[in-house]
């Protein structure tokens, strides 16, 4: 059971908006796309196409099979200084927002947008409402004095199983018509990616992408990490370097314990996110997991296991 790795890069058409925290007023995103949410864009765009986006338990069904034959790596920003409309990915140096020496992110990629919510009676703002969203933007700023600004891509690692296996074994509670509905719309995933929305405030258009390549390659979108191709069915990748950064967040303690996996060089945060189920749309929330934040620093040679949502997990 082996797997086939692609670089793969998207174009970003408008604001991109990943929820992270909040500080006063202020919505902050995420400077990068995690692989839960390609995950979740993934799914939910199979299921409404197939014409099932009403039933939530269509959402589940799909979204089981989908972890079952990807390991999605994490979107991050990137540009070309050229007008090059479909880029070679390979030429697409990602951004991570952990480098500032090295490029200003914040400045590049970064924006806001004011707003609040209107009292219909008095035809002014609820007391309180004003708020301010971050988003990625579809553009940067100008990367010099006097330039252009350029298009912002979106650029990550996505491992594909050579063959499905028993897919069928993921989906043995739910009808045969949903089963049947979920083997055909996954065999065409690979038409669906140029239609993926990420992110939030998707009701006014946000987080639209656009394809521009999807290349079979060996190489990883950091020169720090490897692919370790092994017979065990597992997505494995080791350090090439010392001080390597992490890619995605890590695992930082065992499920249930404060037992530590790893040294890591970094901060930690717990992630949660919904997941929508037979219960309802976004009903079911999984425990929250301790984990090393994407640009922690590891040691040369530490192993690290692609789970299904993105996460890593030390080998």
């Amino acid at each position: 059971m082996g797997w086939l790795h692609y670089r793969i890069a998207f174009r970003l058409l408008s604001p991109l908006h990943v929820g992270h925290r909040k500080s006063g007023n202020l919505m902050q995103t995420r400077r990068y796309v995690p692989g839960k949410s390609l995950w979740g864009a993934l799914t939910a765009r199979l299921t409404r196409d197939a014409g099932s986006g009403f039933k939530p338990e269509a959402y589940e069904a799909m979204g089981r099979v989908i972890q079952s034959c990807f390991r999605f790596g994490y979107l991050y920003p990137a540009y070309l200084e050229t007008e090059v409309d479909a880029p070679d990915p390979e030429n697409l140096k990602p951004c991570f927002p952990w480098e500032k020496d090295k490029v200003p992110f914040d400045y590049l990629f970064l924006g806001s947008y004011t707003g609040t919510a209107v009292d219909e009676s008095s035809r002014g703002a609820f007391a309180g409402s004003l708020h301010e969203t971050e988003f990625i933007s579809p553009h940067t700023r100008p990367v010099r004095d006097n330039s252009l600004s350029f298009p912002v891509y979106l650029v990550g690692d996505l491992w594909v199983k050579k063959t499905p296996g028993e897919i069928e074994n993921h989906l043995k509670e739910f009808p045969e018509a949903l089963r049947s509905m979920v083997m055909n719309a996954t065999s065409g995933w690979e038409n669906v990616l140029d239609k993926l929305q990420l992110g939030g405030e998707q009701k006014y258009g946000w987080g639209l992408v656009r394809l521009i390549a999807k290349k079979e390659t060996e190489k990883l979108i950091h020169p720090g990490w490897q692919w370790v191709k092994s017979d065990e069915g597992e997505v494995v990748l080791v350090a090439k370097e010392d001080e390597a950064p992490l890619l995605a967040h890590a695992l930082a303690t065992e499920e249930g314990s404060y037992r530590q996996l790893i040294p890591v060089r970094g901060p930690i945060e717990p992630v949660v996110s919904r997941e929508t189920r037979k219960e309802g749309f976004g009903a079911f929330l999984p425990p929250a997991l301790i984990c090393w934040e994407p640009g922690g620093k590891v040691k040369q040679n530490q192993k690290m296991r692609v789970e299904e949502n993105g996460i890593w997990k030390p080998v």
